[in-house]
């Protein structure tokens, strides 16, 4: 699963540069029409990496600061549109937190950064069965992560990274509404 996450990363690099390098006239409509289509056909990260590397330096926009989700002894329930950011810090200790992303159902390569630095907390995170939900967490001492669902393919993801302590994880799929 970690090499298709990262040939999806580095695709989705690839289509950011060839854009931002098109979108700043350093190559024409042909040039950027040809590297899309290399780009998408590509089945491997050594590939993507090439093809990276053909392309020009565009400078990077500053990423926006993270949202953060603060919760003490507290009840704590996200639904509906609520991202600012594609950068998620959630702090928290004795609390129980939702946090629902079914409302971003539609949405096309989406990648969501879920920060965790959480202590005895019960943590819910609900999404639609096309975005996948890997668990990257660094330091999980006496914490359970659920998750009973394969893959989907696609390039919708949300990225839980960080650390936890006594803090229960599980990952709820549930039908989006259209």
């Amino acid at each position: 699963m970690d090499v298709h996450s990262n040939v999806e990363s580095e695709r989705s690099l690839c289509f950011e540069l060839a854009a931002a390098a098109f979108a700043t006239n350093q190559i024409d409509l042909e040039r950027y029409e040809a590297v899309a289509g290399e780009i998408a056909v590509a089945d491997n990260l050594a590939i993507l990496q090439m093809i990276r590397g053909t392309l020009p330096e565009v400078s990077q926009p500053p990423q926006p600061p993270p949202q953060q989700v603060n919760a003490q002894a507290s009840n704590v329930k996200k639904q509906g549109r609520w991202l600012d950011s594609n950068r998620v810090s959630v702090h928290s200790k004795h609390s129980n937190i939702t946090l629902d992303f079914t409302e971003y159902s539609s949405e096309y390569n989406l990648r969501i950064d879920l920060e965790l630095d959480c202590t005895s907390t019960n943590l819910r995170v609900v999404v639609p069965r096309n975005i996948d939900v890997i668990e990257r967490i660094s330091s999980n001492r006496m914490s359970v992560f659920r998750d009973k669902r394969r893959p989907s393919g696609t390039n919708n993801a949300v990225v839980v990274t960080g650390s936890v302590s006594s803090t229960k994880i599980k990952i709820k799929r549930k039908k989006a509404r259209y």
